[in-house]
């Protein structure tokens, strides 16, 4: 839905001043319109962020890009990527060895209808966008993609793609291993009977492809949390990891030194409120404990994992209790995910907050997120928050009962 009044990109620094302690000051720069925002770094210390915004005159979406070289102090100029007579939405960035930064979306036709996945790539030698390429191609509905960049510079993309005439939905991947020039012809990875959505994919320094995805097995009305993995090009079967007795949805997956991190938000413990629930294991298929990560007496959502070095951060939406409005919090380990800090706001809950994304950059969280306030005004936002000064050493508790994730189909 179109905002009211302008909507405004700005940015905002919110630096910890003490361990236990958030300094309530921010600085904001404007950016420009926009919505939906997803965040990526890259190792000279750039961030990348792309969104969605309503051309001038246009009554539909395009997908925006712009990048700054101060961690947020200063933006380039906002960059029409799609600039389409269709619809563009759910954007992925990404940033290769290279220094190239890779953009996908998923692009509709006048009518709004039967979209496609598309991608661009600017190189890091001559800064310029690619023309956008529809990577799908396929007679049914493409939406929600993600992307995953390998160690060896691969790109890898999944999303969920509905047949014209069948009910179901399926996880499709496709990959390219010349900067997006070719593509391998897209392959569904779930293969279920229900309906496979919101994948999330993640790519370890090994090579190793982690994906998961929110599916509703045969004759279930809540969804459950699947996921696979893939090496060599080989996918493994189906792992259902959350198995509850509630509505898991929302995924994001991090694999990271070794280890991975599998986050959803489920209300089995306090329907209909969610909390976000970190699976975390080795690179087998099976996890090997769950943590309760917002603890909250809210309702938590929309949880997005971020992983660099020794650094894991997690944030997500949150409403503190009926009727308040919605703001980011999170929490980060600094000994890949050994331990954590308690939770902290990011947003400060000052006005309606939702959609974050993050990523990790010298020794900063980095979280962006969409803004309204209560004239609908609505800005994107990005909080620095100072890793190196967050209270250390808290051990997440862990509830054997909620987590069944162990069985394979």
């Amino acid at each position: 839905m179109k905002f009211g009044l302008p909507t405004l990109i700005t940015v905002s620094c919110l630096i910890y001043a003490m361990p236990s302690a958030l300094c309530q000051s921010v600085s904001r720069h404007f950016i420009s319109n926009g919505f939906r925002p997803v965040i990526a770094s890259d190792g000279t210390g750039n961030l990348h962020v792309a969104f969605e915004s309503y051309g001038k005159g246009k009554d539909v979406t395009d997908i925006y890009y712009t990048t700054s070289a101060d961690l947020g102090a200063h933006w380039s100029k906002p960059y029409n990527l799609s600039e389409t007579l269709g619809v563009s939405k759910h954007a992925a960035i990404a940033v290769e060895k290279s220094g190239a930064v890779d953009v996908v979306w998923a692009d509709s036709n006048e009518e709004g209808k039967m979209p496609e996945i598309f991608f661009s790539r600017s190189s890091s030698v001559t800064h310029t966008w690619s023309a956008p390429m529809n990577i799908s191609s396929t007679p049914g509905v493409s939406s929600e993609p993600a992307l995953a960049i390998g160690p060896d510079d691969s790109l890898n993309i999944v999303w969920s793609e509905r047949e014209i005439l069948d009910t179901g939905m399926e996880i499709f991947y496709v990959s390219s291993t010349d900067g997006g020039k070719t593509w391998s012809p897209p392959r569904s990875i779930s293969k279920t009977i229900g309906l496979s959505a919101a994948p999330t994919i993640s790519a370890s320094t090994d090579g190793v492809l982690y994906t998961a995805w929110s599916d509703t097995p045969s004759e279930e009305t809540n969804p459950d949390i699947f996921y696979c993995q893939s090496q060599h090009g080989i996918w493994t079967k189906v792992v259902n990891i959350s198995k509850s007795g509630g509505f898991s949805a929302q995924p994001s997956i991090a694999g990271n030194k070794g280890k991975v991190f599998l986050t959803w938000s489920d209300s089995s413990k306090r329907k209909p409120s969610s909390e976000i629930w970190l699976a975390v294991g080795g690179t087998v298929e099976k996890f090997d404990r769950v943590l309760d990560a917002s603890g909250t007496t809210g309702s938590a959502s929309r949880p997005r994992l971020a992983a660099r070095g020794d650094d894991l951060a997690l944030v997500w939406t949150e409403v503190k209790s009926e009727g308040t409005q919605p703001g980011i919090r999170g929490i980060a380990s600094s000994d890949n995910g050994e331990t954590f800090t308690k939770s902290f706001d990011i947003s400060t809950f000052k006005d309606h907050c939702r959609n974050p994304d993050s990523t990790i950059q010298a020794g900063y969280l980095c979280t962006v997120w969409e803004e309204a306030s209560g004239k609908d005004e609505g800005s994107l936002n990005i909080g620095l928050i100072n890793l190196s000064r967050l209270e250390k050493g808290k051990v997440l508790p862990v509830d054997s009962k909620l987590y069944q994730g162990s069985g394979t189909r």
